[in-house]
C-alpha cells in the first residue's frame, strides 16, 4: 500500500461539557460569597421648625431638637465648615491647605508639597461633638468639587467619623508636627455589643460622626 493508505483515520467527538459546567455551578456562588459589598444609604434629614422667639425659654428647649445639619466642602482651597442658621451662636473658621517640607526620594533635598489640613479639620468637628448640646449628632455631609481626588474625600470622611485620643492638634504651631501626631494617634475605644466566647465585650471605636452623606459640587459658570 501506499502512504494513503497507511494513514489513520481520526474520529472527531463533541466534547461533554456537563461536567465542567457542574463545577462552575458550585464556583460562582462560592467566588461571590467571598467579596463584601459596600452598602450606601442615603442620611433623611428632616426641617427644622423655629418658633416665633428664639430667645425665649421655650424656643431654646425647641432648638435643642433642630438638626445641626453640619457640612464640610473639600474645595481646591481647603475646607469650609457649615452649620444649619438657627444656632446663629456657631462660627467656623475657613481651613485652608498647608505647605510643608518632605523627602520624595531619600538622600535628596526635601520638597515643598501642599496638602489639606486634616488635623486642624478634626479638631474644629471633635470641639462641636464634645458640646453637650450636639453630643447626640451623629450625621455630617461631606461635599467636593468635581475634581478633587477620592483619596482626599476618603481623608475628610476619616477625620469626621471617629475620635481619637488627643482632642485638639491646633496648638502644635508646626503643621508638620500636628499632621505626623495626627497620623500616630489612635482611636478612643469603648466595650462594644459584641462579645468573646468567654463574655468579654469586643472593644470598638468610639463614633464622632459616623453617618456620612456624599455629595459632589459641581461649579456652573
Amino acid at each position: 500500500m501506499g502512504k494513503r493508505g497507511n494513514r489513520m483515520q481520526v474520529k472527531l467527538e463533541d466534547l461533554n461539557l456537563i461536567p465542567i459546567m457542574g463545577v462552575m455551578i458550585i464556583l460562582i456562588p462560592m467566588v461571590l460569597f467571598s467579596y463584601s459589598f459596600d452598602q450606601l444609604k442615603v442620611q433623611q434629614v428632616a426641617t427644622p421648625r423655629v418658633g416665633a422667639s428664639v430667645a425665649s425659654a421655650g424656643a431654646a428647649k425647641q432648638e435643642e431638637k433642630v438638626p445641626l445639619k453640619l457640612a464640610v466642602h473639600i474645595g481646591n482651597d481647603g475646607f469650609k465648615i457649615k452649620a444649619n442658621e438657627i444656632f446663629a451662636d456657631l462660627s467656623f473658621p475657613e481651613i485652608p491647605k498647608q505647605k510643608f517640607q518632605v523627602v520624595v526620594v531619600p538622600g535628596q533635598a526635601a520638597q515643598a508639597v501642599t496638602d489639606y489640613d486634616y488635623p486642624r479639620l478634626y479638631s474644629v468637628l471633635r470641639a462641636l461633638k464634645d458640646q453637650e448640646r450636639f453630643k447626640e449628632e451623629d450625621s455630617i455631609d461631606v461635599s467636593a468639587e468635581m475634581n478633587i481626588p477620592w483619596s482626599v474625600v476618603a481623608a475628610t470622611i476619616d477625620a469626621a467619623r471617629v475620635k481619637l485620643t488627643t482632642a485638639d492638634f491646633r496648638p502644635n504651631a508646626n503643621y508638620e508636627q500636628a499632621l505626623e501626631l495626627y497620623r500616630r494617634d489612635k482611636p478612643v475605644m469603648e466595650p462594644g455589643k459584641l462579645k468573646t466566647a468567654d463574655g468579654v465585650a469586643i472593644p470598638t471605636t468610639v463614633p464622632m460622626f459616623p453617618k456620612v452623606v456624599f455629595t459632589v459640587a459641581e461649579v456652573v459658570n
